[in-house]
């Protein structure tokens, strides 16, 4: 991916306060596998409230400076007892990624940056699903929870990625229902991710919160009451046939079990 050396070289010493999620999360587990990752040029994050440094912050405005981005902040709409602020960082410059994306689980977390002006993403503007993803909290403990050091980037293992994804699929499905713009392209990606990351996983079976395995469910559900449409398009981006992603939803139902509460 374009830009991923700098910014492994900017935060390589910060790998303890934030998560990379996403497209640019899947290129890394999904390296020496044979499946082969969706191109990607943003880089989407979440950063862990609880190990926040002032370095950090300190580090990352500098890194959006040097990158000659253009910052936009959202205010995520609160739920229950926690807020969230979604940051976006757009034209980054040549060698930079792209377009970055971050989520803080509570506003302003990174505190003030300087020289730089961040205006409001416009309110009719595509807010990507990562706003929707996160703002559950126990979504939020389990990609944390499940996130693992590569070639010194922290980012979501598969397991995180298959809820993240699934959140995020159902998330756009329901903005398309309720007549909302949705990018079929996002949908398609997010469903195809979920299986991919079903294929390399190494695990049989893992205890998560109980709205994480409803999420996960619902995905499964969602696919299966549309599986005459979808299954042609499912096995071409798996490059295999029908009875094989069938095959990995049967395999993702029993991975996720409910933790005893």
């Amino acid at each position: 991916m374009v830009g991923l050396d700098k910014f492994k070289e900017a935060f390589s010493q910060y790998s303890d306060n934030c998560v990379i999620i996403g497209g640019t999360a899947c290129e890394i587990v999904m390296r020496g596998t044979a499946i082969r990752p969706r191109a990607t040029h943003d880089v989407d994050m979440i950063v862990v409230v609880e190990r926040m440094t002032p370095e950090f912050g300190q580090r990352f405005w500098d890194f959006i400076s040097e990158g000659g981005y253009s910052p936009e902040k959202y205010k995520v709409p609160d739920k229950g007892h926690s807020k969230y602020q979604l940051y976006r960082f757009v034209n980054g410059r040549v060698g930079y990624p792209e377009m970055i994306e971050l989520l803080s689980r509570h506003p302003d977390v990174l505190g003030e940056p300087r020289g730089l002006v961040i205006e409001p993403i416009p309110i009719d503007d595509e807010v990507s699903s990562l706003s929707a993803i996160i703002m559950d909290d126990d979504l939020y403990n389990f990609t944390v929870g499940h996130s693992i050091v590569t070639d010194e980037i922290r980012h979501a293992d598969a397991l995180a990625l298959i809820a993240l994804k699934a959140c995020a699929y159902l998330n756009l499905l329901k903005d398309k229902n309720d007549g909302r713009h949705v990018n079929s392209k996002d949908i398609k990606k997010h469903r195809s991710d979920v299986l991919k990351n079903v294929v390399i996983l190494e695990e049989t079976e893992v205890y998560a919160p109980a709205k994480v395995v409803d999420v996960v469910q619902e995905f499964i559900s969602s696919l299966r009451n549309d599986w005459t449409q979808l299954a042609s398009p499912l096995a071409r981006a798996l490059d295999s046939d029908e009875n094989f992603v069938s095959g990995l939803l049967d395999i993702l139902e029993t991975i996720f079990v409910a933790e005893e509460s």
